[in-house]
Protein backbone atom coordinates (compact mmCIF):
# COMPACT_ATOMS: atom_id res chain seq x y z
CA UNK A 1 0.00 0.00 0.00
CA UNK A 2 1.52 3.50 -0.58
CA UNK A 3 1.14 6.21 1.55
CA UNK A 4 -0.11 9.24 0.14
CA UNK A 5 2.81 12.38 -0.55
CA UNK A 6 1.02 14.39 2.35
CA UNK A 7 2.39 11.51 4.69
CA UNK A 8 5.93 11.36 3.54
CA UNK A 9 8.75 13.56 4.98
CA UNK A 10 10.14 16.22 2.36
CA UNK A 11 13.59 13.94 2.71
CA UNK A 12 11.24 11.09 0.33
CA UNK A 13 9.70 13.44 -1.66
CA UNK A 14 12.08 14.97 -3.05
CA UNK A 15 14.01 11.75 -3.78
CA UNK A 16 11.04 10.21 -5.34
CA UNK A 17 10.96 13.45 -7.27
CA UNK A 18 14.53 13.81 -8.21
CA UNK A 19 14.51 9.84 -9.65
CA UNK A 20 11.31 10.78 -11.72
CA UNK A 21 13.12 13.42 -13.19
CA UNK A 22 15.72 10.96 -14.34
CA UNK A 23 13.45 8.80 -16.13
CA UNK A 24 12.18 10.08 -19.75
CA UNK A 25 8.44 10.99 -19.69
CA UNK A 26 8.36 11.44 -15.87
CA UNK A 27 8.85 14.67 -15.62
CA UNK A 28 5.21 16.31 -14.51
CA UNK A 29 4.88 13.42 -12.10
CA UNK A 30 8.13 14.97 -10.58
CA UNK A 31 7.08 17.84 -10.49
CA UNK A 32 3.96 17.09 -8.32
CA UNK A 33 6.41 15.26 -5.40
CA UNK A 34 8.14 18.12 -5.98
CA UNK A 35 5.30 20.97 -5.36
CA UNK A 36 4.63 18.89 -2.16
CA UNK A 37 7.35 19.80 -0.56
CA UNK A 38 6.98 23.90 -1.67
CA UNK A 39 3.63 24.22 -0.22
CA UNK A 40 4.54 22.87 3.30
CA UNK A 41 5.80 25.10 5.93
CA UNK A 42 8.71 22.81 6.66
CA UNK A 43 11.30 24.70 5.40
CA UNK A 44 13.67 21.47 4.92
CA UNK A 45 15.01 20.49 1.22
CA UNK A 46 12.46 23.28 -0.32
CA UNK A 47 15.72 24.77 -1.83
CA UNK A 48 16.56 21.59 -3.74
CA UNK A 49 12.36 21.22 -4.44
CA UNK A 50 12.70 24.43 -6.39
CA UNK A 51 15.57 23.73 -8.16
CA UNK A 52 13.98 20.56 -9.76
CA UNK A 53 10.89 22.30 -10.90
CA UNK A 54 12.77 24.84 -12.20
CA UNK A 55 15.11 22.74 -14.52
CA UNK A 56 11.78 20.79 -15.53
CA UNK A 57 10.26 23.67 -16.59
CA UNK A 58 13.02 25.20 -18.23
CA UNK A 59 13.22 22.42 -20.89
CA UNK A 60 9.34 23.58 -21.64
CA UNK A 61 8.73 25.34 -25.29
CA UNK A 62 6.15 27.67 -23.60
CA UNK A 63 7.42 31.00 -22.79
CA UNK A 64 5.08 31.17 -20.14
CA UNK A 65 6.66 28.33 -17.86
CA UNK A 66 10.06 29.09 -18.90
CA UNK A 67 9.12 32.42 -17.14
CA UNK A 68 8.46 30.85 -13.94
CA UNK A 69 11.13 28.61 -14.25
CA UNK A 70 13.44 31.63 -14.38
CA UNK A 71 11.70 33.12 -11.65
CA UNK A 72 12.52 29.72 -9.35
CA UNK A 73 16.19 29.76 -10.67
CA UNK A 74 16.22 33.23 -9.64
CA UNK A 75 14.68 32.59 -5.78
CA UNK A 76 17.34 29.63 -5.77
CA UNK A 77 20.00 31.72 -5.85
CA UNK A 78 19.10 34.92 -4.20
CA UNK A 79 16.63 33.72 -1.54
CA UNK A 80 18.34 30.11 -0.45
CA UNK A 81 22.16 30.82 -1.41
CA UNK A 82 22.07 27.33 -0.69
CA UNK A 83 25.78 26.94 -1.46
CA UNK A 84 25.80 23.10 -3.05
CA UNK A 85 23.08 24.43 -5.68
CA UNK A 86 24.13 27.75 -7.02
CA UNK A 87 26.45 26.16 -9.48
CA UNK A 88 23.25 24.31 -11.23
CA UNK A 89 20.94 27.17 -10.41
CA UNK A 90 23.19 29.79 -12.59
CA UNK A 91 23.62 26.72 -15.29
CA UNK A 92 19.93 26.99 -15.38
CA UNK A 93 19.13 30.29 -15.63
CA UNK A 94 21.62 30.80 -18.21
CA UNK A 95 20.21 28.38 -20.34
CA UNK A 96 16.29 29.73 -20.12
CA UNK A 97 17.75 33.51 -20.54
CA UNK A 98 19.58 32.64 -23.46
CA UNK A 99 16.77 30.33 -25.21
CA UNK A 100 15.13 33.44 -24.98
CA UNK A 101 17.32 35.29 -26.27
CA UNK A 102 18.36 37.69 -23.26
CA UNK A 103 21.58 38.14 -23.79
CA UNK A 104 22.12 40.67 -21.28
CA UNK A 105 20.59 39.68 -18.53
CA UNK A 106 22.35 35.83 -18.92
CA UNK A 107 25.72 37.52 -18.65
CA UNK A 108 24.64 39.91 -15.63
CA UNK A 109 22.95 37.05 -14.05
CA UNK A 110 24.39 33.92 -14.71
CA UNK A 111 27.13 33.18 -17.20
CA UNK A 112 30.15 35.51 -15.67
CA UNK A 113 29.02 34.44 -12.36
CA UNK A 114 29.73 31.05 -13.68
CA UNK A 115 32.58 31.54 -15.67
CA UNK A 116 34.21 33.53 -12.18
CA UNK A 117 33.52 30.62 -10.25
CA UNK A 118 36.12 27.97 -10.99
CA UNK A 119 34.33 25.27 -8.45
CA UNK A 120 31.94 25.11 -10.96
CA UNK A 121 32.37 23.01 -13.33
CA UNK A 122 30.23 20.24 -14.66
CA UNK A 123 29.51 22.70 -17.73
CA UNK A 124 32.21 25.06 -18.35
CA UNK A 125 32.47 24.48 -22.36
CA UNK A 126 28.43 24.70 -22.61
CA UNK A 127 28.71 28.47 -20.06
CA UNK A 128 31.49 29.70 -22.16
CA UNK A 129 29.66 29.02 -25.58
CA UNK A 130 27.02 30.81 -24.19
CA UNK A 131 28.80 33.32 -22.81
CA UNK A 132 30.50 33.88 -26.94
CA UNK A 133 26.72 33.65 -27.99
CA UNK A 134 25.50 36.47 -26.08
CA UNK A 135 28.56 38.93 -26.12
CA UNK A 136 28.22 38.38 -30.44
CA UNK A 137 24.70 38.36 -29.93
CA UNK A 138 25.31 42.11 -28.42
CA UNK A 139 27.53 42.76 -30.92
CA UNK A 140 30.90 42.90 -28.76
CA UNK A 141 32.84 40.27 -31.18
CA UNK A 142 36.07 41.13 -29.38
CA UNK A 143 34.96 39.05 -26.16
CA UNK A 144 32.72 36.88 -28.07
CA UNK A 145 36.47 35.36 -30.31
CA UNK A 146 37.95 34.77 -26.47
CA UNK A 147 35.23 32.73 -25.06
CA UNK A 148 34.67 30.65 -28.31
CA UNK A 149 38.29 29.85 -28.68
CA UNK A 150 38.32 29.02 -25.18
CA UNK A 151 35.90 26.12 -26.19
CA UNK A 152 37.14 24.57 -28.96
CA UNK A 153 40.70 24.96 -27.34
CA UNK A 154 39.78 23.16 -24.06
CA UNK A 155 37.12 21.05 -24.60
CA UNK A 156 37.51 19.86 -28.63
CA UNK A 157 35.09 16.13 -27.65
CA UNK A 158 32.34 18.49 -26.74
CA UNK A 159 31.13 18.44 -30.46
CA UNK A 160 27.83 20.53 -29.50
CA UNK A 161 29.42 23.37 -28.66
CA UNK A 162 32.96 22.79 -29.96
CA UNK A 163 32.25 22.70 -33.65
CA UNK A 164 29.74 25.81 -33.51
CA UNK A 165 32.13 27.98 -31.43
CA UNK A 166 35.08 27.18 -34.45
CA UNK A 167 32.73 28.11 -36.79
CA UNK A 168 31.39 31.25 -35.68
CA UNK A 169 34.97 31.81 -34.40
CA UNK A 170 35.84 32.01 -38.22
CA UNK A 171 32.94 34.07 -39.39
CA UNK A 172 33.69 36.76 -37.29
CA UNK A 173 36.95 37.19 -38.50
CA UNK A 174 36.10 37.10 -42.37
CA UNK A 175 33.35 39.08 -41.85
CA UNK A 176 35.22 41.66 -39.90
CA UNK A 177 37.23 41.87 -42.79
CA UNK A 178 40.62 39.07 -41.68
CA UNK A 179 39.60 36.98 -44.45
CA UNK A 180 42.90 35.25 -44.72
CA UNK A 181 42.45 34.25 -40.52
CA UNK A 182 39.30 33.17 -41.26
CA UNK A 183 40.01 30.77 -43.71
CA UNK A 184 42.85 29.34 -41.97
CA UNK A 185 40.73 28.93 -38.68
CA UNK A 186 38.59 27.06 -40.49
CA UNK A 187 41.32 25.09 -42.04
CA UNK A 188 42.23 24.13 -38.66
CA UNK A 189 38.85 23.81 -37.66
CA UNK A 190 38.63 20.75 -40.40
CA UNK A 191 42.11 19.22 -39.90
CA UNK A 192 41.05 18.60 -36.57
CA UNK A 193 37.55 17.89 -36.83
CA UNK A 194 36.55 17.14 -40.23
CA UNK A 195 36.94 13.26 -40.06
CA UNK A 196 34.03 13.60 -37.25
CA UNK A 197 30.09 12.75 -36.81
CA UNK A 198 28.73 15.98 -36.08
CA UNK A 199 25.02 16.13 -35.31
CA UNK A 200 24.66 19.70 -35.41
CA UNK A 201 25.84 19.87 -38.97
CA UNK A 202 28.47 22.57 -38.18
CA UNK A 203 31.60 20.60 -39.41
CA UNK A 204 29.31 20.24 -42.71
CA UNK A 205 28.85 24.15 -42.84
CA UNK A 206 32.55 24.69 -42.32
CA UNK A 207 33.26 22.95 -45.12
CA UNK A 208 30.82 24.61 -47.45
CA UNK A 209 32.04 27.72 -46.51
CA UNK A 210 35.82 27.31 -46.41
CA UNK A 211 34.97 25.80 -50.02
CA UNK A 212 33.54 29.02 -51.19
CA UNK A 213 36.16 30.96 -49.12
CA UNK A 214 39.08 28.95 -50.92
CA UNK A 215 37.61 30.28 -54.21
CA UNK A 216 37.02 33.38 -53.57
CA UNK A 217 40.92 33.71 -52.13
CA UNK A 218 42.39 31.62 -54.73
CA UNK A 219 43.40 28.63 -52.34
CA UNK A 220 43.17 24.61 -52.57
CA UNK A 221 40.17 23.73 -50.03
CA UNK A 222 40.70 19.99 -50.02
CA UNK A 223 45.18 20.56 -49.34
CA UNK A 224 44.50 23.29 -46.74
CA UNK A 225 41.76 21.25 -44.64
CA UNK A 226 44.20 17.76 -45.18
CA UNK A 227 44.76 16.46 -41.63
CA UNK A 228 48.12 15.50 -43.47
CA UNK A 229 48.22 19.41 -43.71
CA UNK A 230 48.03 18.84 -39.81
CA UNK A 231 51.07 17.21 -39.05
Amino acid sequence: MRLPRGDLSNYILVKVGQNLMAREGKELEAIEWLEEVRGRSDPALKDFATLGIAQIKGKFNSENIQNEAIELFREVIRDFKTPALQGDAHLGLARVLCRQEKWKEALDEALLTYMNNKEWRSARAEISWMLGRSYEELGDTEKALPAYVNVYFLYPGQLEYSADAYLRTGQIQYKSGSKDKGYQTLSRMLQSMGHLKDPGKNIEKARSLHNSWAAELGRNAAEDSSRDRKR
